[in-house]
């Protein structure tokens, strides 16, 4: 996510303006759920983060390809914790 000229999210809004049928995944270490929310904000299909085996990898980027959504398991744990732990809720 993190490159050295600024956020590989920021790219994702000029990729959905030159190639509006382009599916993205974005696979990162980050699983803050302001970068999470961010990039799917820009237009990212799915959000898959580094700590996802071979067989999540492939599930992901197979329901993007399908035109589906996808979050890994960490991601949605994170989603369900801000509810259930603090009582707030995810704009």
């Amino acid at each position: 996510v993190m490159l050295s000229d600024g956020s590989s999210i920021d790219s994702i809004e000029t990729f959905r303006q030159s190639s509006p049928a382009t599916r993205i995944l974005v696979l990162s270490g980050n699983a803050e759920l302001h970068t999470i929310k961010k990039a799917f904000g820009k237009g990212a299909n799915g959000y898959i983060t580094k700590t996802a085996g071979y067989e999540e990898i492939m599930k992901a980027i197979s329901l993007v390809l399908d035109g589906k959504s996808y979050m890994s398991y960490d991601v949605q744990q994170k989603i369900t914790n801000q509810f259930t732990d603090t009582g707030n809720s995810i704009e």
